[in-house]
């Protein structure tokens, strides 16, 4: 389901799996990469991977998710706190941040799975 796949992504940016982050990304995702090999380095580097460590998940429960083979769209609501890691040598190391997102899930391809598409995001610094 959706809501699984959301957790399930959560809890592999947690333990820094960056080969499911990919294999649960869809091709339509501004961060979905052909080169595997730059992609998994973008997480590491660039992405959150080195420079936050993850606290918390919080998912909309009363949302309306699809039940329905049918159903190849759903979007959920979220917030996930990061911890600026004191190593990344930024001046907010140490600093929560709380990032807001409305995530697009799609399924289709073979074999048709759920895949994070996309989001829309706004980030508070605590």
């Amino acid at each position: 389901t959706p809501m699984a796949l959301l957790r399930s992504r959560y809890t592999a940016f947690f333990y820094r799996l960056p080969v499911y982050v990919m294999d649960t990304t869809h091709p339509n995702c501004s961060d979905y990469r052909e080169d595997r090999i730059k992609w998994v380095k973008d997480l590491n580097k660039d992405g959150m991977f080195d420079s936050f460590d993850f606290v918390g998940l919080e998912v909309n429960e009363d949302q309306n998710v699809p039940l329905s083979d049918d159903v190849n769209e759903s979007v959920l609501d979220l917030k996930v706190r990061l911890r600026a890691k004191e190593e990344a040598g930024s001046s907010l190391a140490g600093q929560e941040r709380e990032i807001s997102e409305t995530s697009r899930f799609l399924r289709d391809g073979e074999p048709r799975m759920w895949r994070y598409e996309s989001g829309e995001v706004s980030m508070n610094i605590g």
